[in-house]
């Protein structure tokens, strides 16, 4: 037999350990209690309560034009099968055995400059990590001043509330702006045009809210992919 690596069994450790903690959470939620591990909500101060809980499940569904996606090289399962899965999987392995052993839920993808494939990586990489049976994603969308996944997912920007409407208090509630594009696990929070005074709004105290709000009511093991 052959001898498996201490490393991968590891990993595998701990993928385990993840779907098994995904299980217990979905099934508290949908019995109406306090996610596994937490106190209960009238002992927390920031804790939410089940109805303020997001199940990626529960999103709308606004699904993304599969032509459009796949001529812009989006490599969903799904939608385009072949070349490059393998190597978004393996990206995906180490990352998430960093991101789980730092109990990390956010992953910010940049770039130097323009046309390097940042934005097309987050996507790629969002869809991959939601692949994982048992595991959510949620990509979300940050580049203020050249918004572009809706384009390269081919979804009307007419069909979903902007990130940028919260940012300006237009919009006070984070699921206002999650939908699901038809891919599952996966949940997306875009953005439609740009904005003017974008790194101000995101420093600002609305901002901080944001990922605030999604840290307290998305599931645990949800994993947050940011096009920065």
């Amino acid at each position: 037999m052959k001898e498996v690596p201490a490393e991968m069994s590891k990993i595998e450790a701990a993928i385990q350990r993840a779907r098994r903690l995904h299980k217990e959470a979905e099934a508290a939620w949908s019995a109406g209690a306090n996610p596994p591990g937490t106190q209960p909500t009238a002992n927390r101060a920031r804790g939410p309560s089940v109805k303020d809980l997001i199940s990626l499940d529960s999103l709308p569904r606004i699904r993304l034009d599969r032509d459009v996606a796949r001529n812009s090289r989006v490599l969903g399962h799904d939608i385009n099968p072949s070349g490059g899965q393998s190597e978004y999987r393996m990206l995906r392995t180490r990352l998430m055995q960093r991101m789980r052993s730092n109990n990390w839920r956010v992953l910010g993808v940049s770039a130097a400059g323009e046309g390097e494939g940042k934005t097309l990586t987050a996507i790629n990489l969002a869809m991959s990590i939601a692949a994982e049976v048992g595991q959510e994603a949620v990509l979300l969308e940050l580049d203020m001043r050249r918004p572009g996944i809706h384009k390269i997912l081919g979804i009307s920007p007419q069909g979903f509330t902007s990130v940028s409407s919260y940012l300006q208090g237009e919009s006070t509630d984070v699921r206002e702006l999650l939908f699901c594009p038809g891919v599952e696990r996966l949940g997306c929070m875009l953005n439609a045009s740009p904005l003017e005074r974008a790194s101000d709004l995101l420093a600002s105290s609305r901002g901080q809210e944001l990922f605030a709000e999604l840290r307290r009511r998305l599931l645990p093991q949800t994993i947050i992919v940011v096009d920065l």
